[in-house]
C-alpha cells in the first residue's frame, strides 16, 4: 500500500470519505483477511489442555456489563498472519480502545469451543479471518466487520478503513473527542511500518 493510500485510509477513519463508494474485493483474496474453514482442532492434535473460549467470552461479557463497555471480539487462528497483525495492533494501542472496549481474541482452532463460538456468532457468513464483532454486555451483536463487499479483515484498503471507522463511531461511548483521529493515525503508522518490514524481507501482503 502506498503512502497516499495509507493517508486516505486515515482520512476515512477520520470521516473524510465516509460516503465514497467502496471498491470491489473478493472475500478470500482481498487484503486484510485470510480464508478459513472454521472448525475446532481435532483431539489428536491437542497436546495439552486448551484454553476454554466459552469461559473467556463469559468473563469478557461480565466485565463489559459491569463497566458499561462493549466487547471487541476478533476471531483468529495460529497460522493467520493478518490475525496476528490485528492482535498486535490492538495490543500496541490498547490505551486507544480501553475506555470503550473489553478486547477479546477467540482462536477458532487453538481454543476449546473456539470453533463453536465462531459458528454461533458468525452463522453461515464467510469471508476469512480476522473477523470482528462488537457485542454489548448481554452478548447482542452491535456491528461486525462484514461490510458491503464482505469481511474487511485487518482494515487496510480504503473501503475497509471506512467500515472500521463506522464500527468505532457506532459503538464508542466514553472515549474523548479526537479518539477516532488517534486510532486513524495509529493504524496508518502501524500499517506503514509493516509494509516497510515486509518490503525489506521480500514478503508481499501489506
Amino acid at each position: 500500500m502506498t503512502r497516499s493510500a495509507l493517508a486516505l485510509c486515515g482520512a476515512l477513519l477520520l470521516g473524510g470519505c465516509a460516503d465514497t463508494a467502496p471498491e470491489a474485493n473478493t472475500p478470500a483474496g482481498k487484503s486484510g483477511a485470510a480464508s478459513v474453514q472454521i472448525e475446532s482442532a481435532p483431539d489428536s492434535a491437542r497436546t495439552g489442555p486448551l484454553v476454554d473460549a466459552e469461559r473467556l467470552l463469559a468473563e469478557a461479557l461480565a466485565q463489559a456489563k459491569s463497566e458499561n463497555k462493549r466487547v471487541l471480539l476478533h476471531l483468529g487462528a495460529p497460522w493467520c498472519s493478518w490475525c496476528k497483525a490485528f492482535q498486535e495492533f490492538l495490543a500496541q494501542h490498547a490505551n486507544l480502545f480501553a475506555d470503550d472496549f473489553v478486547v477479546l481474541k477467540i482462536d477458532v482452532e487453538a481454543m476449546e469451543h473456539g470453533g463453536e463460538i465462531a459458528k454461533r456468532l458468525r452463522g453461515e457468513r464467510d469471508g476469512g479471518i480476522p473477523w470482528i464483532v462488537i457485542l454489548d454486555g448481554d452478548g447482542t451483536q452491535l456491528v461486525t466487520s462484514d461490510g458491503p463487499d464482505g469481511n474487511i479483515g485487518f482494515p487496510v484498503t480504503e473501503p475497509e478503513c471506512g467500515h472500521f471507522r463506522k464500527m468505532m463511531e457506532s459503538t464508542m461511548q466514553h472515549a474523548p473527542a479526537g479518539r477516532i483521529a488517534e486510532i486513524a493515525k495509529a493504524l496508518e503508522e502501524f500499517t506503514e511500518a509493516k509494509r516497510r518490514a515486509a518490503s525489506t524481507s521480500g514478503i508481499h501482503g501489506f
